[in-house]
């Protein structure tokens, strides 16, 4: 069987956190950090050569102690004034410049090794892959007042998650063109959409939620709770 190219993964985890009044990524779930949470999972996911964290100058050493757990995180960075920025620097820091790479907000904890190990085969197969979760609520535009004005149809809209998963020489090829000319995304699928390149997108099976505001802590607890409880109810 032929190994697959070699995989690397950028955890992003240089927000400030400004919507929920503190550190999130440090905040306890389960007990542990909500980064470690992210580290773990794709700690676990099967040959992968590397993990580059991507944090703030202020939490370089915080984090570090976190990832310590984690020997597959083996450069921990600082990150720039955007996401954009951010995921460059740890583009430039990735050990293994070929192969695929995953881009992960560490603010996702709920994501499983088993959906990044089928995002990474995804994205071997197509060329990339984004994990996404297709919309289910209604949708209506409002005006500047907040009075609904029409209906919005929401066949075929996706809402973005990640892991984002991209030829890693690709990626940090069209970051660094993107950038050098003062334009920006809010993630690596823009990117690659703004190139004139396709992006494939890729289903996640299990909750995968950003922890925005205080609120989504017990949420993301509740999840996790409910996961352990059922893999410990499988069968061998």
């Amino acid at each position: 069987m032929t190994p697959p190219p070699p995989r690397s993964a950028i955890i992003v985890a240089g927000g400030s956190s400004s919507r929920m009044g503190f550190d999130k990524l440090s905040a306890p779930l389960l007990d542990r950090p909500v980064l470690w949470h992210s580290l773990h999972a794709f700690s676990r996911c099967p040959h992968l050569h590397q993990i580059v964290l991507v944090c703030s100058e202020n939490n370089l050493s915080p984090f570090a102690s976190i990832a310590a757990d984690f020997p597959l995180c083996s450069a921990i960075v600082p990150g720039g004034p955007s996401r954009s920025h951010s995921v460059l620097n740890g583009l430039l820091a990735a050990s293994e410049k070929n192969g695929f790479v995953a881009v992960h907000d560490a603010a996702r904890p709920l994501i499983s090794p088993t959906d990044i190990e089928n995002c990474f085969l995804c994205a071997e197969e197509n060329g990339s892959a984004v994990c996404a979760e297709p919309l289910a609520d209604s949708l209506h535009k409002a005006d500047e007042n907040g009075f609904l004005q029409s209906s919005v149809d929401r066949t075929n809209l996706w809402r973005m998650q990640t892991p984002q998963i991209f030829p890693l020489q690709d990626l940090l090829s069209l970051y660094k063109k993107m950038l050098s000319e003062g334009a920006t995304t809010t993630d690596e699928a823009g990117a690659f959409l703004l190139a004139g390149k396709k992006v494939k997108l890729f289903p996640n099976s299990s909750p995968n939620f950003k922890i925005t505001y205080p609120g989504d802590i017990a949420l993301a607890e509740a999840a996790l709770q409910s996961l352990l409880s059922c893999a410990q109810k499988s069968p061998d």
